[in-house]
């Protein structure tokens, strides 16, 4: 029995793991509503999700591994999910939107 025997488990286990991480930001989101403002709170781990999620589906399509497609495609989604709503209570949506297209420069 080798570790070939354990790959889907393993993939399993690591896709739901990632999922769950990667909804850890509604927490923060729930902070932002709370406080009617987003003062205080940096856009750059939703902006960062957002990116690594495209980077590593792109990956993903290449390689064609649906585990990682699934998950990234979850993952680019929430994080665009919590952008928006990050975005929608700014008080600087200029600073926002220039981190923004910065992050997309970097995609």
């Amino acid at each position: 029995m080798g570790l070939e025997d354990y790959k889907e488990l393993v993939g399993s286990c690591a896709s739901i793991c990632t999922i769950v991480q990667m909804l850890s930001g509604t927490l923060v989101c729930k902070d932002i509503y709370q406080k009617g403002s987003s003062r205080g709170f940096d856009p750059m781990p939703f902006l960062g999700g957002v990116a690594i999620c495209i980077l590593i589906l792109r990956y993903g399509l290449i390689v064609g591994d649906p585990a990682m497609i699934s998950v990234n495609v979850f993952g680019l989604l929430t994080n665009a999910i919590y952008m928006a709503v990050y975005y929608s209570y700014s008080p600087d949506r200029k600073d926002t939107l220039t981190l923004t297209g910065k992050a997309a420069a970097v995609v």
